[in-house]
């Protein structure tokens, strides 16, 4: 047996290029990863922000995009663009899916934009002498319905001015009625959801932004929707189909949404024409790139020039890539298994550092990476 650390040394990496299959994992993320054309289309004009839904199987890349759009943001509109990742959904614990209404989304959603303002406003005190006193007031009514008794005590003292703390000045409970909360009636919800985001679009163009884009993801990774994604449709339905709220100014929804969802996002009322969308597709060129960007990002001296072949004996080092992308079945978290699993049994069975990956590790290494989409798809339909 060879020692994974060294194996990786003698071949001239910095670290192990197919080490995890999870987005939210990877360190360095950008380094490697490969946009996909409609990405500017994703992303928008930030002044002028739409809805967008990408669709896609597990393993295709959705929450990859979401991380690189949320880099594009920090990178060239830190200030400009607030971001806000909605991607779990507590009600789902105690609800079961058909149960889930608009006003559960728009609550955990409005919860999520008071706590990210508070924050903004502990990070940098200054934003606070730029309210007025109305929108003061509509922060506190917002603060009031939806923080925890902790976070009021936390945040309170960093929101309020010393006059205000003296005076008792906030909160007051006048006007907090035409907010949502969770006792707002079905047919308010809409408009009450419209008056809440009103004021905390004031309050952020108050501080700078321009808009403010929301990240829907991970909609397949509940205790409701694991074994199950096309289940996810009917988790997402009431927010995504009303268009009311989807389409107002100022908030850009991104829907990352599993493609086996499709039928029940239309029986929730989903309008395809209404909201731009696009369906992620891999090709064999497309998988090369992601297996040679990986390569180099972690081979410090080229040699390997993005390639596996260098890495295996002469049996098959001319046609081990072009193997590789096609047991990948067009998923590129499949081709970091695979490849994953070559590297594995090569040290499990290799004998020193100067072997190379024969075709009979391959072999092995495909065995094992083939059995473990079977216990997926076992997992799934258990």
């Amino acid at each position: 047996m060879i020692e994974m650390r060294e194996f990786l040394k003698s071949r001239g990496f910095t670290g192990h290029p197919f080490n995890t299959f999870d987005a939210d994992r990877e360190k360095n993320l950008s380094k490697f990863v490969v946009l996909p054309p409609y990405f500017e289309s994703v992303f928008g004009i930030p002044e002028d922000p739409q809805p967008f839904l990408v669709l896609g199987m597990r393993g295709l890349g959705k929450t990859t995009l979401k991380r690189m759009l949320n880099e594009r943001i920090n990178e060239r509109y830190n200030n400009k663009i607030l971001p806000i990742d909605y991607s779990f959904f507590p009600f789902t614990k105690k609800k079961e899916l058909h149960e889930v209404t608009l006003l559960d989304h728009m609550l955990e959603l409005l919860r999520h934009y008071v706590k990210t303002i508070c924050s903004l406003i502990d990070t940098d005190s200054t934003l606070r002498t730029k309210l007025n006193t109305d929108q003061k007031q509509s922060l506190f009514h917002l603060c009031e319905i939806f923080l925890k008794e902790e976070e009021k005590q936390l945040y309170y003292p960093k929101i309020m001015s010393f006059f205000e703390k003296i005076l008792g000045t906030f909160p007051k409970k006048k006007g907090r009625d035409f907010y949502l909360s969770p006792s707002t009636d079905t047919l308010e919800v809409i408009d009450k959801s419209d008056f809440a985001l009103n004021k905390i679009q004031e309050i952020l163009q108050t501080f700078g932004y321009v808009s403010s884009y929301i990240f829907i993801d991970k909609l397949d990774e509940t205790s409701r929707t694991m074994k199950e994604p096309e289940q996810a449709g009917i988790l997402v339905g009431p927010l995504i189909s009303c268009l009311e709220i989807v389409q107002r100014d100022f908030f850009s929804f991104k829907f990352f949404v599993p493609a086996e969802s499709i039928p029940n996002l239309k029986k929730c009322g989903f309008r395809n024409d209404k909201i731009q969308n696009q369906v992620i597709t891999w090709s064999d060129e497309k998988l090369h790139e992601v297996l040679r960007k990986r390569i180099m990002a972690f081979n410090k001296d080229g040699k390997l020039l993005g390639k596996l072949g260098p890495l295996c004996d002469d049996t098959i080092s001319e046609k081990v890539d072009e193997f590789v992308i096609k047991k990948s079945l067009n998923s590129p978290r499949n081709l970091l298994r695979f490849c994953n699993a070559m590297f594995s049994e090569h040290i499990e069975i290799g004998k020193n550092l100067e072997e190379l990956i024969s075709k009979r590790t391959v072999a092995v290494a495909l065995k094992k990476y083939e059995y473990s989409l079977k216990i997926d798809q076992f997992c799934a339909y258990e």
